[in-house]
């Protein structure tokens, strides 16, 4: 098993090799990239509406440097991807089929909630590793002593916190919150928004749950007369309800979205409806410099997930070369 202590003890080794690449523009290479061991990965993400191009290019990055750094030292990995889709119907099905090949290392993916809880469940029984994005603190409670969960964002306890910050700096006085029902995105922030408001000295002025009847629940959010309401939606066609009925009828809220509204396919979907609309997401340390970098590298500004999944990317290699190193080490 990869610790990961093992894993953080050699992280400097690794970004000093990714860095004397990065850092020249002649790279010499001691070995061809076919020499290099494969280390295979399966990818479930959501590949509709362009997301399949902009993951699929993310990952290239990802490897290119991974190999490049490895072939300087004339041995390493080469991580090779399967792809899959997770909005598929058949996710459990899928899962089991991965979770049963030794040949697949590691597992990026659930985007979603709900999706990344049945990657879990199938996969921890297998004790295959996973790498999500999904925020749902359900995961964390639910498989945190599996072992080998990666979640890599902070979970939506911190993210309904941040809106509520957000809502308050803004002057905010009263904050209202309309969620999915059905779904573990939802019930985060279902059960700590109540919570949160009291601590940050906010007036809750109600929690509502769409089950089916987004328009009933935005009207009666906007009835408070709150002066913001938080929104947090796993469906597109809720965000699209509450959005419609919130332009529709006078009021005086401001709505923040969860980082859902943020994701290619929704901008994509719901175009003149999301324009202008505020609220968080999930990005990489400004400090670090990868935003700025790799937009510069694909000419276009980071998509929704895609620093999370490239350092899941570069965490998987770096594992299996940790492995490759030290015989006996299981991945």
């Amino acid at each position: 098993m990869i610790r990961k202590a093992d894993i953080l003890s050699g992280a400097l080794l690794l970004i000093s090799l990714l860095l004397s690449v990065s850092c020249t523009n002649e790279v010499f290479l001691y070995c061809d990239e076919e020499d290099l061991r494969e280390c295979r990965v399966a990818v479930v993400l959501p590949l509709s509406d362009g997301q399949e191009a902009q993951w699929k290019q993310c990952l290239e990055i990802c490897s290119k440097n991974l190999a490049d750094a490895f072939c300087k030292t004339g041995t390493g990995v080469r991580l090779v991807y399967e792809w899959y889709e997770e909005q598929s119907p058949n996710l459990r099905e899928i899962a089991e089929e991965i979770s049963s090949r030794p040949d697949i290392k590691a597992v990026i993916g659930g985007q979603y909630s709900d999706d990344a809880l049945v990657l879990a469940e199938v996969l921890s029984v297998a004790d295959k590793p996973l790498f999500t994005i999904a925020t749902t603190d359900q995961l964390i409670r639910g498989y945190s002593s599996w072992g080998n969960l990666w979640a890599m964002t902070e979970t939506d306890i911190t993210q309904c916190e941040v809106m509520l910050s957000k809502a308050i700096q803004y002057g905010a006085k009263s904050v209202a919150m309309i969620v999915d029902g059905g779904s573990a995105y939802g019930e985060t922030f279902v059960d700590w928004f109540p919570f949160q408001s009291l601590e940050l000295g906010v007036k809750n002025a109600g929690v509502f749950v769409c089950q089916g009847d987004a328009e009933e629940q935005a009207r009666a959010a906007l009835a408070t007369d709150a002066d913001f309401i938080l929104c947090a939606f796993s469906h597109t066609e809720t965000l699209k309800d509450v959005l419609t009925t919130y332009n529709s009828i006078p009021h005086t809220a401001k709505l923040l979205m969860s980082d859902t509204a943020y994701m290619s396919d929704v901008i994509a979907s719901l175009r003149d409806l999301v324009e202008g609309v505020e609220g968080v997401s999930f990005g990489p340390d400004p400090s670090s410099g990868f935003e700025v970098i790799y937009g510069t590298i694909v000419g276009r500004p980071l998509a929704f997930g895609e620093s999370q999944v490239y350092d899941a990317a570069m965490l998987i290699g770096y594992a299996s070369m940790v492995q490759m190193l030290h015989k006996g080490m299981s991945f």
